[in-house]
């Protein structure tokens, strides 16, 4: 009887070690957002889980099981960058955009945009192109946009893709930018059946 006390510590200590990222994900699909919290502190005290850091980011974002808290999930997203996280590098340079926990720095927004871009992240390519579109902190560049929209749209990017037509159509590359519509179509993107449709009523002779 006396080894029992040590073999449930054994036990537990086995059973600590093979909690991971997916546990608290599970959890936080359950709704059960206290033990997923727990367990993504847990995991970034311990590992220094970039994955756990972005996790309790967007807890604290979302108001997941905790009041919302754009300075706190700043903080998270802080820790998940410096441990390589793209969707945290992503994230900051959103709130860096638009002053959501801390001050509005376009510079820095660029900066963390671009890091996420360079590692193939769908929705950075997309926000670093509207950077270069309009001119934003860098010089206009539409052909750098262009190149970015489309990168992001073979990464899935919906929002990349329309911004690819609307830009082929500005050029008047007509017959380029209904082939970007149609296949925003397939996928259910609303907006591009309006711009369509017009721009087959100016140049019908591309939508035969």
């Amino acid at each position: 009887m006396k080894y029992l006390p040590m073999l449930f510590i054994l036990l537990f200590n086995c059973y600590a070690a093979t909690v991971d990222v997916g546990d608290g994900v599970f959890a936080y699909k359950k709704g059960e957002y206290d033990k997923a919290m727990r367990i993504f502190k847990d995991l970034s005290k311990k590992e220094n889980s970039a994955d756990a850091q972005y996790n309790i980011a967007t807890m604290y974002f979302y108001a997941k099981g905790v009041k919302p808290d754009n300075t706190k999930a700043f903080e998270w997203f802080e820790k998940a960058a410096k441990n390589g996280e793209k969707r945290a590098e992503f994230m900051l340079g959103f709130m860096l955009e638009n002053g959501l926990g801390t001050e509005k720095n376009m510079k820095k927004s660029f900066m963390y945009y671009k890091k996420a871009a360079d590692k193939d992240y769908a929705k950075a390519l997309y926000s670093l192109g509207r950077f270069y579109e309009n001119g934003i902190v860098v010089n206009q560049d539409k052909k750098k946009a262009k190149e970015l929209y489309e990168k992001a749209a073979s990464r899935g990017s919906v929002a990349g893709a329309y911004k690819m037509a609307k830009l082929l159509e500005q050029e008047g590359n007509y017959k380029k930018a209904i082939e970007w519509y149609k296949a925003l179509q397939e996928v259910n993107y609303i907006p591009a059946n309006e711009d369509l449709k017009k721009i087959c009523a100016n140049h019908k002779e591309y939508c035969k």
